[in-house]
C-alpha cells in the first residue's frame, strides 16, 4: 500500500530585482526609528540577541568591519540571511530600511517587528516559536513562508501584491486572504481551519488545505488552479471542481466525499480520492491520467481504458469484482514484470512496484504501482500500445553537432564526477554497448538514480543517439542534484505561467518546476520577458548551448567553482562496430563504423513489417579512415543482416582527407551535404551514379583539385549541371 503523504518542507529561491539605493542614515529613539545623520553601532543595545549582532558584524553587512553600519552599508542590505542559527531576537533589523528580503527560518524568535522595514518582499521565518505575525506594515511583500511556527494569528489584509503564502502546522483557526486579489499560493495545511473563503483569489492556481475542519469550500472563482490538496477534511465531503479545467493534481482523500464528477478536467494527472463513500468513479474524460488512488470507497465498477498513460493505481477495498488493465500498458507491464508484495496488513490483496528511482518529494512518482483486492478478477491481456513518443522536436537553423544526445549529455556530468570507476557492473540498458565511449558514463548514472529509460521512464533502453529533450535534461541536472545534495527544492508554481505549461510530461513536471525554481531554465522568448511571454519547449531538442548555460546557472546558484565544458566526442570512439552492434540495439540516430566498405554510418529511418525492422536509410558520416584515397559511397550497407540505403552524404563528412583523389557516389545518394569534400585538394575525379540526387550543399566541393572531372549518369547531365558543384 502506499501512504497518503505529502511533503510540506517547501523552499523558495529568489532573484530579486534590485533598483536604486536608497541611502537611509537612522537611530533608534524608544521602538521608532527616526531618520537622522548617524550610524548605526553594532552593540548589544542596538542588537541585543548576541548570534544576530555576530552576523550583522559580518563583511555582508558590515562591509569595512569597523563595528558600525553608516548610511550607505545600510542602504546596500537588500536582503539578510541568518537561518538556523538559534537566534532568539532580530531586534535591529529595523535600522534596515531598504530590506528586501529576510531569511530567518529555524530559528528560536517569539516575536518579530518589521514594521519600519516597508520595501520588504520576501520573509522566510518558518520553523520558529512565533505566535502572530502582522504583516499590514509591508505592502510590498509578495512572498511570506511561515510554516512550523505556533501562529495563532497572521494578518495579510494590507498586503494586495502578495502571491505566495505558505503557513502549514500552525494553530490559526481562522485566516483572511479576501484582501490578496494576487495571490496564486496558498499552503494552509493542518491550521485548524473551520472554513477558507479563496473567492477573491482569481489567480490561485495552488491551494492546500489538507488536516483543517473545512465543512465547505467553494473553489469556482478559481479558474487557474492546477493544485487543490484538500484530503482530511472528514466533515467536507463533495465539492465541485468543473469550474476548474486546468486542474492537474487532485487529493480529497477521507473527506466524506460521497461523489466525485472530474469530467472538465481534461488536464487531471494525479487523482486521490481513496478512504471516501464514493461509489461511480468517471475518469473516462482525463487521458493525461498517470496516478490513481481510488482505494476504501464502494465503486461498484473501474473503467480505465481511457486513460492509457496510467502507471499507477491503488484500488483495493471496493465493490467492483473485476478488472481490465488491458487498455492501461504500464499497468500490465508493472503486473508481469514488477515486484509482487501482499498487502495484508490494509487490505485483502497484493501489489506490484517497479521502481526507476530518484527522490519521492512529491509522493511515489517514481515507480509504477498497481494494487487491488485478490477477490478480484483481472485481465491483463494487452490491448493498446504503449503511446509512441515523438522525437525530440529540432530547433531551426541548429546543426546536428550543436545538439546533444542521451549519452553525451550523462557522459559529461560523468566527466565532471572525474569518471569514476564503476567496476565490473553492467548496464541494464539492452542499447549500450559493451565498450563504447558512453558505457561507464551510463552505468554510473544508473548507479547513482540519474538515468532513466528512455523512451518511457521504464523502458530497458536508454535512448543512445536519440537527442535529449529539454524536460529529460532538466530531470537529468535535478538528479544530479540529488547525489551532489545540490539545492534540490522545488517551489510549486515556478513553471505555471509559461506559455507551453501544458506539454511538460507529467514524470518531467518536478524537474522543470525545481530548474525554473533555481532559474536553471528560464524559458524561451524575448530577453526580460515575463513568462506569459516564453516558452518551456519541453519537447524541444536541447542544444550545446542550452546545456553550457544549464550547468552554469547549476553551479552558480550552488556556490560551485567549476569550469563548464561540454565535450566533443570524435573521431571512431563515437562509432559502434557493424560486427558488434545487435538488432536490439538499433535505433535511430545510432553511428556505426564498417571497415568493409570503409564508411561511417547514421541510421536516419527504419522500414517495418510486422513489427519487424526490414532496413531503412543511412546517412554517410565519413571515411573508416581520413588517408584514404579512393572511397566508395555504397548503394546500401548491411547491418544486422539487414540491407539500408545510403541516402545521404552528410555535411564536412570529408574534411580532413587530404590525400583523397577519387569518390563514386552510389545509386541512392539523394543529397551531398554542405561542404561535404570542402579542402580535399587532390580529388580530381567524382563519379556520380546516383539518378536520385535532389541537391548538392552550399561549398560541398569547395578546394577540390581545379583540374576536377565530374561523371553523371547521361539521362542526368543536363539536370545535374545547374547543381553547384564548383563554389
Amino acid at each position: 500500500m502506499v501512504l497518503i503523504k505529502k511533503d510540506i518542507t517547501l523552499r523558495l529561491f529568489v532573484c530579486f530585482l534590485i533598483g536604486l539605493f536608497t541611502l537611509c542614515i537612522g537611530t533608534i529613539s524608544s521602538s521608532k526609528v527616526v531618520f537622522a545623520n548617524s550610524s548605526v553601532v553594532i552593540n548589544e543595545t542596538n542588537f541585543p540577541d548576541p548570534i544576530f549582532r555576530k552576523v550583522i558584524s559580518g563583511r555582508d553587512y558590515d562591509r569595512d568591519g569597523n563595528g558600525t553600519l553608516d548610511s550607505k552599508e545600510i542602504g546596500l542590505t537588500i536582503n539578510i540571511y541568518c537561518e538556523g542559527m538559534g537566534i532568539k531576537s532580530l531586534k535591529g533589523v529595523e535600522y534596515f530600511t531598504d530590506l528586501q528580503g529576510l531569511w530567518c527560518m529555524d530559528n528560536e524568535i517569539e516575536s518579530l517587528d518589521i514594521s519600519n522595514n516597508k520595501d520588504l518582499r520576501g520573509l522566510w521565518c518558518s520553523g520558529n516559536k512565533l505566535t502572530s505575525l502582522d504583516l499590514t506594515p509591508n505592502p510590498e511583500l509578495l512572498w511570506v513562508y511561515c510554516y512550523d511556527c505556533k501562529l495563532t494569528s497572521l494578518n495579510v489584509s494590507n498586503n494586495p501584491k502578495m502571491a505566495f503564502i505558505e503557513c502549514n502546522t500552525n494553530p490559526l483557526k481562522t485566516l483572511d486572504v479576501s484582501h490578496n486579489p494576487e495571490l496564486e499560493h496558498l499552503t494552509c495545511g493542518t491550521c485548524e481551519l473551520s472554513s477558507l473563503d479563496v473567492s477573491n483569489n482569481p489567480k490561485l492556481a495552488h491551494l492546500d488545505a489538507f488536516r483543517n475542519e473545512l465543512k465547505t469550500l467553494d473553489v469556482t472563482h478559481n479558474p487557474k488552479l492546477k493544485r487543490l490538496d484538500i484530503w482530511d477534511n472528514p466533515g467536507l465531503g463533495s465539492i465541485d471542481i468543473s469550474k476548474n479545467q486546468g486542474l492537474q493534481f487532485y487529493n480529497c482523500a477521507n473527506n466524506g466525499a460521497t461523489s466525485i464528477n472530474v469530467k472538465s478536467n481534461p488536464e487531471l494527472q494525479k487523482l486521490i480520492c481513496s478512504y471516501n463513500q464514493i461509489k461511480e468513479l468517471d475518469v473516462t474524460s482525463n487521458p493525461k491520467l498517470v496516478y490513481l488512488d481510488c482505494a476504501v470507497n464502494k465503486i461498484a465498477k473501474l473503467d480505465i481504458s481511457k486513460n492509457i498513460k496510467l502507471y499507477f493505481l491503488q484500488a483495493f477495498t471496493n465493490r467492483f469484482t473485476s478488472l481490465d488493465i488491458g487498455y492501461n500498458p504500464f499497468l500490465v507491464k508493472t503486473y508481469k514484470e514488477g515486484v509482487k508484495k501482499s498487502e495484508a496488513a490494509v487490505c485483502k490483496g497484493h501489489s506490484w512496484t517497479i521502481e526507476f528511482g530518484g527522490e519521492t518529494s512529491t509522493g511515489e512518482d517514481n515507480i509504477y504501482f498497481l494494487c487491488f483486492d485478490d477477490a478480484v478478477k483481472l485481465s491483463s491481456k494487452l490491448k493498446a500500445k504503449t503511446p509512441v513518443r515523438a522525437k525530440a522536436v529540432i530547433p531551426k537553423g541548429v546543426s546536428q553537432s550543436d545538439l546533444i544526445t542521451r549519452e553525451l549529455a550523462i557522459y559529461t556530468l560523468y566527466k565532471l564526477e572525474g569518471c569514476p570507476s564503476v567496476g565490473k557492473e553492467k548496464s541494464k540498458f539492452k542499447d549500450v554497448i559493451k565498450g563504447e565511449w558512453y558505457e561507464n558514463a551510463i552505468i554510473w548514472g544508473e548507479k547513482n538514480k540519474i538515468c532513466i529509460g528512455y523512451p518511457d521512464i521504464s523502458s530497458d533502453t536508454f535512448g543512445v543517439g536519440e537527442m535529449i529533450e529539454r524536460q529529460d535534461l532538466a530531470l537529468m541536472l535535478m538528479r544530479y542534484s540529488e547525489f551532489k545534495n545540490y539545492k534540490r527544492s522545488i517551489d510549486f508554481g515556478r513553471a505555471d505561467d509559461f506559455i507551453d505549461y501544458y506539454d511538460i510530461d507529467y514524470y518531467a513536471w518536478e524537474a522543470v518546476t525545481w530548474a525554473a525554481t533555481w532559474q536553471i531554465m528560464i524559458g524561451k522568448g524575448k530577453v526580460d520577458a515575463p513568462k506569459e511571454e516564453r516558452k518551456i519547449e519541453p519537447h524541444v531538442a536541447a542544444t550545446r548551448k542550452d546545456f553550457e548555460e544549464m550547468l552554469t546557472r547549476l553551479f552558480e546558484v550552488n556556490n560551485v567553482n567549476a569550469k563548464v565544458s561540454i565535450p566533443q566526442v570524435s573521431g571512431t570512439e563515437k562509432y559502434i562496430s557493424i560486427k558488434k552492434v545487435k538488432q536490439s540495439q538499433l535505433t535511430a540516430g545510432l553511428n556505426i563504423s564498417d571497415k568493409k566498405t570503409f564508411g561511417k554510418y547514421k541510421i536516419t529511418k527504419f522500414t517495418k513489417k510486422a513489427g519487424k525492422k526490414t532496413g531503412g536509410t543511412v546517412t554517410y558520416m565519413g571515411p573508416y579512415n581520413k588517408k584514404c584515397t579512393k572511397v566508395t559511397i555504397p548503394k546500401t550497407v548491411k547491418i544486422c543482416g539487414v540491407k539500408y540505403k545510403v541516402t545521404v552524404i552528410n555535411e564536412k563528412a570529408f574534411v580532413g582527407c587530404k590525400k583523397l583523389a577519387k569518390v563514386i557516389i552510389g545509386e541512392n545518394v539523394t543529397r551531398i551535404g554542405k561542404e561535404a569534400f570542402s579542402g580535399c585538394g587532390k580529388l580530381k575525379k567524382i563519379v556520380v551514379k546516383t539518378k536520385k540526387l535532389k541537391g548538392v550543399g552550399k561549398n560541398a566541393f569547395k578546394g577540390i583539385n581545379p583540374k576536377a572531372k565530374f561523371a553523371f549518369p547521361k539521362k542526368k547531365r543536363k539536370v545535374y549541371k545547374k547543381y553547384k558543384w564548383r563554389n
